[in-house]
């Protein structure tokens, strides 16, 4: 089992200024998701998958423009693992953007999954 140490700091940096961006963008009243979008359970499950995928590819010391391509490899492997498309995706990222409230929760709990990730990967180096 491979267990991938996620730089908390690092990734903070990279895309809390991001979705900051998009939330303040963003106004619109708290509604229910509609069809052909992800639940923010989903949401924070891919993006949480995506993420990690990114750090792992941040990490090869490839130039940028194919660490591009190879992000995007993995992207489309996340999805196909999934069962889903990037066009799914795509819209369920545009409806989250255009509702704040919601996107600042996804945020939220992104932010503690990885946490938990770290630390559960801290722990597990430790045993080792």
């Amino acid at each position: 089992m491979i267990i991938l140490r996620v730089d908390m700091n690092e990734m903070m940096r990279k895309w809390c200024p991001v979705v900051a961006v998009l939330v303040l963008l963003s106004c619109a009243n708290r509604q229910e998701v509609p069809p052909g979008v992800l639940n923010r359970d989903e949401m924070v499950k891919m993006l949480t998958e995506i993420l990690v995928a990114e750090d792992k590819v941040s990490k090869l010391g490839i130039a940028s423009d194919s660490a591009y391509e190879v992000s995007d490899l993995f992207r489309a492997r996340i999805f196909e693992k999934a069962g889903m498309t990037d066009s799914l995706f795509r819209r369920s990222m545009n409806y989250y953007i255009e509702h704040p409230k919601e996107m600042q929760q996804i945020y939220t709990t992104l932010v503690d999954s990885l946490n938990l990730r770290e630390q559960r990967a801290s722990v597990a180096a430790e045993k080792k």
